[in-house]
């Protein structure tokens, strides 16, 4: 293939001689761990996919780029081969899988609004050709779902989108996913809105005592002493013995589960407070130790 390249430059299959020398030089590369005849061949598929535009196999060879580079970790190359195929194929087979994986490049660089935005352009476009079922359909779904919640771009918009994609049940199954996600990242706040929103849609219901005790979870990892203390009040309140929820359901089980969650986060707002106390204790004992041995000296 290099000696027509080389010998013969007007030969009439030159364009598949340049894709078939890069491809077949990757493959071989990456299988035998060749440096070397990987990055030389990613030159010739480079060369080929600016050589011929309009060839045939110009979106193959901008995919195998894009996908050798991602997993080499150069991910802005890998970003501009698979824009580049989105853009300038649409109608490659390969095309909204690299939507996909533009996806991930933009979430290994935390831009996870355009990560949305890509994710649900490749449900869309599945949903179009009927292929709501495909793998790819689940990964990006999955995937979205971890955007949203790493992301914090706020829980709203994702309830939208999920009713109208999938129905109301599966929706709400999925921002139980969300909340559940943002209590361990960083998103505490959002994470007790949704937790509270839950709530709010059957205040009466046995579940509540589940809620409140993630809430209140995630405010003592996330939030303040006096957060946690303001959340523990206005969970009391709303189990107070004539508050709705209480006078709705009076049966002994639920009323010891309310119980024991008081109880418990009671019992957790009492040894901050023995903690704060010791600690206070020790600073008073430490600066006393150290104004007696000034004195002395």
């Amino acid at each position: 293939y290099e000696k027509i390249i080389r010998q013969f430059p007007k030969y009439p299959k030159l364009e598949e001689v340049f894709y078939y020398l890069g491809r077949n030089g990757l493959r071989t590369g990456i299988s035998l761990g060749n440096k070397d005849l990987s990055t030389k061949s990613c030159t010739y598929l480079d060369r080929f996919t600016k050589k011929f535009p309009n060839s045939k196999y110009r979106s193959k060879a901008l995919f195998s780029l894009g996908e050798y580079y991602y997993n080499d970790n150069k991910l802005a190359d890998a970003l501009n081969y698979y824009k580049e195929l989105t853009e300038k194929h649409p109608d490659a087979p390969m095309e909204n899988y690299s939507r996909y994986k533009l996806g991930w490049v933009y979430y290994n660089y935390q831009q996870y609004e355009q990560v949305i935005q890509l994710f649900k352009q490749v449900m869309a476009k599945e949903n179009v050709q009927g292929r709501k079922n495909s793998q790819l359909y689940g990964q990006a779904f999955n995937d979205y779902i971890h955007a949203v919640s790493e992301g914090g771009m706020g829980w709203e918009d994702a309830k939208t989108f999920l009713i109208a994609e999938v129905g109301n049940t599966k929706a709400y199954v999925q921002l139980h996913r969300i909340a559940d996600l943002m209590a361990t990242k960083d998103y505490g706040d959002d994470a007790i809105t949704l937790y509270e929103h839950f709530i709010s849609l059957a205040p009466t219901s046995e579940k509540a005592i589940g809620y409140w005790d993630k809430i209140l979870t995630t405010s003592k990892f996330n939030l303040s002493q006096e957060d946690s203390q303001n959340f523990v009040n206005k969970m009391n309140q709303f189990f107070a013995p004539k508050g709705a929820f209480l006078v709705a359901n009076s049966q002994a089980p639920i009323v010891e589960r309310v119980n024991d969650l008081q109880i418990k986060w009671s019992l957790f707002l009492a040894e901050r407070h023995l903690e704060e106390a010791l600690y206070h204790r020790r600073t008073e004992d430490d600066d006393g130790e150290s104004n007696v041995m000034a004195n002395y000296n």
